[in-house]
Formats: structure tokens, C-alpha cells, sequence
């Protein structure tokens, strides 16, 4: 096999190694959940707990983390942290790992639907090129391990042998308790794949589809049956974001009659399910968004690239073409992937807190994959071998350009247009905290996800110590982390021997700053310290180019510090 497909394998050699380019500082920083869970694995390792004092099992069902984050990416995570020291580099390295463990479930998936090595090569080529997949691999959260946990749960169940229906089951049961928005998502996916199964490829009994089946709805009934009994469990709290359970629709419901003439039919059309039918029809729909999907990324703005979609542009033809020849040849497979898609949404339909694609609409990812790989493998093996070689060469090119023009955009534009989606910002400002000796107050919109991040930038010895105690969460309280205070309000005295700091969207009427942190896409400020003499050497007014460099930030000395980063307030 290495022989016979020995450049397509050299190239998805190639595109492994890029995935640890560049790995410890783009992204430049890391999201409030992503430094949950980073904290909450070597919290596992050391103390066998989450950041907010729960361990296994107990963690299945509840967490008072910010995010409410599920135990298993964490508690897999852990051991990493027994070894390697916690930074944004190794923080990221088991989502690498488990990255390429999706991109090898992939292939073993296109290989069963499809019974052709090659077509599942590019599959995997497509795969590690794809701008969602190589966001996945840098995404130091969830969804990236319910995504491997469930490709792998369907790879098994598809092999249909008695022996895998234990493991496949056992690998969707941890998918379930990686990501909670996959909760809602694992009856319809083994409803599809049982049905495919059943009806379409015919190699199960319909005793063996209703036994996996009931085996699924008890699985789930027991977790809503045993979280119900556990007050703040992740159910309890995770409902209240479910939209047909909204108090709001009822305020809807009541504005829209008043606005309405009275009509015998009002209460028949204009009622809490009719708009809440309505309303999860609109999100379905916009979930399948082609400015989503090729232009601009996902819709929320922690996860938003603005200027990418999350698939290359290119492959809308490579789907299109991918689509016809799969209807053709692969009719049954088609009918298996068109069904995952239709059902991948409900996650981000039922959800009442923006749609979030690319997070909770994960398995989307997988199936268009598998659907542009058919095209661009259709594509090869028409003109590959005959004497239209130039259009196969078209396509590599095609290909090549589109992902290292995302490579371009990834690497070298977004960390500055999505420098305060990362929190840049306070890397930068507990990195200078870690040479202050100085007392310090923080004013802090989110006190909580302020103190998790001091603690994840600061040094081993200092997360070891600091995470010895648990933080309850309350964005309404004041933090002491060593010399400084994390606060969520302005001081009313001010102390002339302190240093005061605002973050961003905080207003303090504390004068004028003696230096700031600016968000390089904008140069707005960030970030406003007040009664520091720190930097010696003079700041500019603003940044004038942005170097790679300058994201080194754990690395830099106090000069090289203050001149990169911090900026004089005019």
C-alpha cells in the first residue's frame, strides 16, 4: 500500500507536520473555555478534580465551571500534564493528536462506505486541509473530542460485525460525556446510521437495530433520570438554554396578538409551538448558511474568522461534483451522509444562545468531507491517467493554493483581527503581572475567567499551588491571586502606592493611563494600567506593523515586552 499510493501518503505527511506549525502561539491566546478545561486537565492530573472541585464520576453530571464544561476532554488531557509542563503549546498538543486520530477514523469510514483506499486517502487529504478541521486541531475545548469519539462510534456500528456493536456503543457513550452539546445529537445519529443500516445496506436485523436502539434511549434516559437528582447538575442548567423551554416565547406569543387583528384563527397560528416551530426552522436553515460555510465562518463571534468560511471556497465545486458522482455510484452511502447532515443541526437549533456551526453542528464536518473528497477522487480518476492530465494538475493546484491561502489568513491575519477573541490582551497583562511586585487591582468584567487565565500564564510552580484550591465560580466576586486583586468594580479610593488596571469593556474613572494595551485590529485600547513606571524604554502611540515574533509573549524579556506590547495612552 505504501508503494502504490506512496504520494498520496507523503502528502498527508506533509500536511501532519503543519499541524504543529507554529503551535504555542497562533491562535495568540485562548477562549475562556478553552482555559477552563487546559486548567481543569491539570487540575485532574494533580488533584483528580475540575477547576471548580469535581471529580469522576460525579463531574459526568455536574460542573460549576464558567462554561460548564463536560469532564472527558480534560480527564483524557490529564496525563499529558504529568509529563509535560501547562502552556499554550502542550495545551494544544492532544488536540493535534486527536485531530489526526479523526483524519485516520476518516479514512477507516470512507474506506467501509466506499471499498476504495485511495478515494479514502484524499478524504483524509481534504480533511487536513479544511479550514473547520484545522481550527479543531488548535481548539483547545470540546467539540474536537466528541467529533473523533462519534466518527469512531459510526465507523464501528457501519463495520457491522457482532463483535464492534460493544465498542461502538462504549465510543459514542464517551462522545456523549465530551461535549454537551453532542447530548442531543446521539439518538438522531445512531437513528441514521441503524436505519442506513437496516434498509439500505441491509446487513443488520431489525431485532439487532431495535436492541442498539433501546440500548441508546436507555443510555440517555439514565443520565436524564440520574441528573435530574443532582441539583445544579449540567441537564438542569443546560435546559435553560433550550429554546422551547424559554419564557420568552410566551412574551412573544402575547406581543404578536396584540399586534394582530382579532381572528378566530389567531390562536391557532399564533402560539408558543407555532413560534417556537418557526423560530428552530430559521436556525435550522441558517446553520446551512453558504456565507457560513465559505465566507465568513461561524455567526458568533468567539468562533467567527470574518474573513473565511469553514470550508475553502474552491469546495463548493468539489461538493457539487462530489454529490452527482456519489448519486451515481454510491447511492446508498449518499443517502447515510445527506442523513447525518439533516440531522447534525440539533444542537444549534435547540439552542437559545446564538447557533454556534461550528461547535455544535460538528458532524457536519465530517459528511461534507467525505462528500468533496468523492468529487475530488472522481475528478482524478477521470483525467488522471488519460491524456487530459492538465485538469487533475488543476485540481491539485486548486487545492494547494486554497489551503495555503487559509494558511496565510490563519497564520498571519487572523491572530490580529482575532487578537480580543483570544484574549491576547491579558496573556500580555499577566505576563507583565508575573514581573510586578507591585500591589495590583484588576478590574475585570468576568473576575472568574481573568483568575483562570492569571493562572495558566503564570509559572508551574505557581498553577500547581494555586489550583490546589478550588475557585467557586461568581463573577460578582473579588479574587486575591498573590499580589493582586481581580475585581469586578471600579475603586472608590484610589491608593497611590497600587497599581490599577481596567480590561476591556470596563469604564473606571481613574484619570489618565500610564500605559495600554491596544487590540492591533483596531487600536483601540484593550487594556489601561494606571500608575506604573514598569517600561523603560518610550512606548509609541500605536503599533505600526505586527511581527510573529511578537507572539512569543512567555518568552520575552521586560524591555522587549514593553515595546511590543504596551503602548502610550496618546
Amino acid at each position: 500500500m505504501i508503494k502504490k499510493y506512496s504520494l498520496l501518503l507523503g502528502v498527508i505527511l506533509v500536511l501532519v507536520v503543519v499541524r504543529f506549525l507554529w503551535l504555542g502561539i497562533f491562535p495568540p491566546g485562548l477562549s475562556n473555555d478553552e482555559t477552563e478545561y487546559m486548567l481543569s486537565a491539570k487540575s485532574y492530573a494533580l488533584y483528580d478534580r475540575d477547576v471548580s472541585g469535581y471529580g469522576f464520576p460525579l463531574s459526568l453530571f455536574k460542573s460549576e465551571t464558567d462554561g460548564v464544561i463536560a469532564p472527558i476532554p480534560a480527564i483524557l488531557s490529564a496525563p499529558f500534564y504529568l509529563i509535560f509542563d501547562l502552556n499554550i503549546a502542550t495545551a494544544r498538543l492532544p488536540f493535534v493528536i486527536i485531530s489526526l486520530l479523526s483524519a485516520w477514523v476518516i479514512y477507516k469510514l470512507a474506506d467501509v462506505l466506499f471499498k476504495n483506499k485511495q478515494a479514502a486517502l484524499i478524504t483524509v487529504i481534504v480533511f487536513l486541509i479544511n479550514p473547520w478541521a484545522f481550527y479543531f486541531s488548535r481548539n483547545t475545548a470540546d467539540a474536537p473530542f466528541a467529533l473523533l469519539f462519534y466518527l469512531w462510534g459510526l465507523y464501528l456500528l457501519l463495520s457491522s460485525t457482532k463483535h464492534r456493536f460493544l465498542t461502538s456503543f462504549a465510543m459514542f457513550a464517551i462522545g456523549f460525556f465530551s461535549y454537551n452539546g453532542a447530548k442531543t445529537l446521539l439518538l438522531p445519529v445512531v437513528f441514521v446510521a441503524l436505519v442506513y443500516l437496516r434498509f439500505a445496506a441491509k446487513r443488520i436485523t431489525n431485532w439487532q437495530a431495535i436492541l442498539y436502539l433501546l440500548a441508546t434511549i436507555i443510555f440517555v434516559g439514565g443520565f436524564v433520570l440520574i441528573a435530574n437528582n443532582i441539583e445544579g447538575s449540567v441537564l438542569s442548567v443546560r435546559t435553560k438554554e433550550v429554546r422551547v423551554d424559554n419564557s420568552d416565547l410566551a412574551q412573544s406569543v402575547d406581543q404578536l396578538r396584540r399586534q394582530s387583528v382579532t381572528s378566530p384563527l389567531t390562536s391557532l397560528f399564533v402560539n408558543k409551538p407555532m413560534i417556537a416551530a418557526k423560530e428552530m426552522t430559521a436556525k435550522y436553515l441558517s446553520v446551512f448558511s453558504l456565507p457560513t460555510f465559505f465566507l465568513s465562518g461561524d455567526g458568533r463571534a468567539t468562533y467567527r474568522f470574518e474573513d473565511y468560511g469553514l470550508f475553502h471556497l474552491a469546495d463548493l465545486g468539489f461538493m457539487v461534483v462530489g454529490l452527482m458522482y456519489l448519486a451515481k455510484k454510491h447511492t446508498r452511502a449518499l443517502i447515510l451522509i445527506l442523513g447525518m447532515i439533516a440531522v447534525a443541526p440539533v444542537a444549534s437549533v435547540l439552542s437559545s444562545i446564538e447557533l454556534s456551526v461550528v461547535n455544535r453542528s460538528f458532524m457536519i464536518l465530517p459528511m461534507i468531507v467525505l462528500v468533496i473528497g468523492q468529487g475530488v477522487y472522481f475528478l482524478f480518476a477521470k483525467f488522471g491517467k488519460s491524456f487530459l492530465r492538465l485538469p487533475a494538475l488543476a485540481v491539485s493546484l486548486v487545492l494547494l493554493t486554497s489551503f495555503i491561502y487559509f494558511l496565510n489568513f490563519y497564520l498571519f491575519r487572523f491572530p490580529v483581527t482575532a487578537q480580543e477573541d483570544y484574549w491576547t490582551s491579558e496573556r500580555v497583562l499577566v505576563n507583565y503581572l508575573n514581573y510586578e511586585t507591585q500591589g495590583t487591582v484588576w478590574v475585570s468584567t468576568e473576575p472568574w475567567n481573568s483568575v483562570m487565565r492569571k493562572i495558566f500564564y503564570s509559572s508551574e510552580v505557581a498553577q500547581d499551588e494555586l489550583l490546589k484550591s478550588t475557585y467557586p465560580l461568581n463573577q460578582k466576586k473579588d479574587y486575591i491571586i498573590g499580589h493582586t486583586l481581580i475585581t469586578p468594580k471600579c475603586p472608590e479610593n484610589i491608593d497611590s502606592t497600587k497599581i490599577y488596571i481596567t480590561g476591556p469593556r470596563v469604564e473606571c474613572d481613574l484619570g489618565e493611563p500610564s500605559m495600554v494595551i491596544e487590540d492591533h485590529k483596531d487600536a483601540g485600547h484593550a487594556i489601561k494600567i494606571y500608575n506604573s513606571d514598569f517600561c523603560d524604554v518610550p512606548l509609541e502611540p500605536y503599533r505600526r506593523f505586527n511581527a510573529v515574533s511578537d507572539y512569543y509573549i512567555e518568552g520575552m524579556d521586560k524591555d522587549t515586552l514593553c515595546s511590543r506590547w504596551f503602548n502610550s495612552p496618546n
